[in-house]
């Protein structure tokens, strides 16, 4: 169980001694006398951390089977560095003696933090003990709100609602104590869209009010939905809906025109749309729609307006799609649970089979005549990956999201089971070489060209990711902008990420949509 002791600070100036081992203090009555005896110690971790969600000074006692320990905060303290003099005990009370360091140059704010090792003393006895922190030059600095009472005054008054860490700092202006805050993609309430902001506030520590704001709009609203693809001319997303006869629920697909900032409602169906991909042409959308028994694909017209559905007897579960060169590729379950690769030749309206295996396929890609496929297993991550070629079916390696960067390399993510994390591999196909990016987890990744690949990295908090630009050639890359949802495309020709996204304030059915122009 931890204890946790708020602490009395006492503040002494020393000049010209130095403390003694056993140091007398008189009590009330003179005739008794208590000893201040030196405890033996180790700074096991000193640190200067800016958190600022505790400003006070405190002692916690940490569990530890061996040697007891305690966390010492010491409070606010401008310094550059803290030193703990000695450790004493007199009467019950370990007293904690300490010295700020000061810089000509580099003197900061911050909240030092000790864990104290007591190698003679077991943790019972410790338990039994109070605690004082002595400061033999300094006193903390007396804050009146704590950083989370700080961002609790900003989001109530500016109304806004946060999507990402926030970064505070505390620091001197004119020698005031300011909280300088950093809101980047936050939602701002009072506008009908609820828009994302970037926004500068600049606190006063004593009162709490903002004394100076700058807040930036950063995106444009979309709609609400799903993103289920992008092309360089439209974004396309589903859409849940009620009908207003009979209250079913429905989904439409609707497409977004980047040129002309309109949207269209293309589609609709009381089935579930699982998927939909724009050829690069922007003028043919597949899509993947699930029945209750089964799933269907649906081939839709951009430029003639004409929906038809794909059907024949040899397949009865669309799984997955892909357009190449214009081309309409998809994977399919059979009744005897063998998968297939079909082409479908739009201007003929026939389907020509690619490959029929008995390994059940989940995702897959090709170039040219060859072709790559994942086969699905219900108890791993890594899935086995295939190659088929002309002249051979082979297991080239295991991992899952597979594409073809040419003809010769592949690339795939891998879940590293021992870090958690999903790792961007580069197959050579001719001799079997690997080249993994283990600097991030990556979410998903697309690629731009033979040598650049876009990512979307996972940051430390689950709602919070980064885009980065790898270069295949010299293994480099460079970070594009962070963005708050794991569904983002990006538009390189026009520097737009796309998102969507689930406010908490929010109460529909569906995600909101935003663009965000990383060029402003």
């Amino acid at each position: 169980m931890k204890k946790i002791l708020l602490i009395l600070f006492a503040f002494i100036t020393l000049s010209g001694c130095s403390y003694k081992t056993e140091m007398e203090i008189s009590s009330k009555n003179e005739t008794d006398i208590a000893v201040e005896k030196t405890i033996d110690f180790t700074v096991e971790k000193s640190s200067l951390t800016k958190g600022f969600q505790t400003i006070l000074p405190q002692v916690e006692i940490l569990n530890s089977d061996n040697s007891p320990k305690i966390l010492v905060n010491l409070g606010v303290v401008e310094c550059a560095d803290i030193i703990v003099d000695k450790v004493t005990l007199f009467n019950n009370e370990i007293i904690i003696y300490t010295t700020r360091v000061l810089s000509t140059e580099n003197n900061d704010i911050v909240v030092p933090q000790l864990i104290i090792r007591f190698d003679n003393m077991d943790v019972s006895e410790l338990n039994n003990k109070s605690f004082k922190i002595v400061g033999t030059n300094y006193k903390p600095i007396n804050l009146t709100f704590n950083k989370n009472e700080i961002l609790s005054k900003i989001y109530a008054e500016l109304k806004i609602t946060p999507s990402s860490t926030p970064k505070v700092f505390l620091v001197k202006e004119n020698n005031k104590l300011i909280w300088k805050v950093y809101l980047d993609n936050v939602f701002d309430r009072t506008l009908s869209d609820n828009l994302l902001a970037n926004l500068t506030v600049k606190v006063d520590s004593d009162t709490g009010k903002i004394i100076h704001l700058n807040k930036k709009i950063i995106s444009k609203y979309y709609g609400e939905g799903k993103i289920l693809d992008l092309s360089n001319k439209l974004l396309i997303y589903s859409e849940s809906n009620t009908s207003e006869n009979n209250n079913e629920p429905y989904q439409s697909l609707n497409i977004y025109d980047l040129k002309t900032n309109t949207s269209n409602k293309i589609y609709s169906t009381h089935n579930i749309i699982k998927t939909a991909k724009i050829n690069s042409n922007s003028n043919y959308i597949a899509v993947i729609e699930n029945t209750e028994k089964f799933s269907e694909l649906i081939l839709i017209n951009l430029k003639n307006n004409i929906i038809q559905k794909i059907q024949n007897t040899d397949f009865s579960n669309i799984d997955n799609i892909i357009w190449k060169d214009n081309k309409l590729y998809f994977s399919c379950t059979s009744e005897n649970q063998n998968s297939s690769i079909y082409l479908y030749d739009i201007k003929s309206n026939q389907t020509n089979k690619i490959i029929e295996t008995d390994k059940k396929i989940s995702d897959f890609d090709i170039y040219n005549n060859n072709l790559i496929f994942t086969e699905f297993n219900n108890n791993t991550k890594n899935f086995n990956i295939y190659l088929k070629t002309e002249n051979e079916l082979k297991k080239v390696s295991e991992g899952f999201s597979i594409k073809f960067i040419d003809k010769y390399h592949i690339a795939f993510l891998k879940h590293d089971e021992k870090y958690g994390r999903n790792t961007l591999n580069l197959l050579d196909l001719v001799n079997g070489n690997i080249d993994s990016l283990n600097d991030f987890d990556i979410e998903k990744y697309s690629i731009l060209n033979k040598n650049q690949i876009i990512l979307l990295v996972r940051k430390i908090i689950d709602t919070e990711f980064s885009l980065y630009m790898y270069n295949i050639s010299d293994k480099s890359y460079e970070k594009i902008s962070d963005t708050i949802s794991k569904n983002t495309f990006y538009n390189s020709n026009v520097k737009r990420i796309f998102i969507d996204i689930n406010p908490s304030f929010h109460s529909g059915v569906n995600s909101k949509i935003y663009a965000i122009d990383l060029e402003n």
